[in-house]
């Protein structure tokens, strides 16, 4: 009885989290294309440009985190299903350090990436995911870097798997927060910067 209850609670929850994607979605894509549609010309409009590309960048990680939200759910309802696709592991890095480097660029933090020459041209995974991932940790690197650090992320290819590997010089994790770090809302100190 209790896990029936549950069960129709967490679709009903479902529900309204992909109700609210979608009217946050709309407003959101408008902005982002305002944004885009905005020509600022001439000299001594450097702050107004940069402003405009703060609002883009910020309104694309809120987009994300709506998408965040809308996996969270499919989870909790058992309907998330992984979508395996053929993709390049280099351009996917590229498209992920394009969607920070605005962050980057304001927290003072250098994005690096490394891809070996023996990484294949395409790979087959979930795109969406490692993206989402990925995006997480950059984002998570950048927040805990001091000014002047770097984020890098790598690929590396042993016995035709590859692994995509997310490096910072911040301030880490002691064990504690290491053996936590996978439950649910956890979260290491938020107001704390890199050294």
């Amino acid at each position: 009885m209790i896990l029936q209850q549950k069960k129709i609670e967490n679709k009903y929850k479902n529900t309204i989290m992909r109700s609210l994607s979608h009217n946050l979605r709309t407003p959101l894509n408008s902005i982002i294309s305002l944004i885009d549609c905005t020509k600022i010309e001439g000299e001594g409009n450097e702050t107004a440009r940069k402003s405009l590309q703060i609002a883009r960048s910020s309104s694309n990680i809120l987009l994300h985190k709506i998408d965040d939200m809308v996996d969270y759910s499919k989870i909790e309802i058992n309907e998330f299903k992984p979508n395996f696709t053929f993709f390049s592991p280099q351009l996917l890095i590229e498209e992920v350090l394009s969607f920070c480097q605005t962050q980057a660029e304001l927290a003072g933090v250098q994005l690096i990436f490394h891809v070996p020459e023996n990484i294949p041209e395409r790979i087959k995974s979930d795109r969406k995911r490692i993206r989402q991932i990925l995006i997480h940790l950059v984002l998570n690197g950048i927040n805990h870097t001091q000014k002047n650090g770097f984020v890098e992320i790598k690929l590396e290819n042993e016995t035709n798997h590859v692994t995509f590997i997310v490096k910072d010089n911040g301030i880490g994790m002691n064990q504690e927060t290491q053996k936590k770090i996978f439950n649910l809302f956890s979260q290491e100190n938020a107001n704390v910067k890199g050294i």
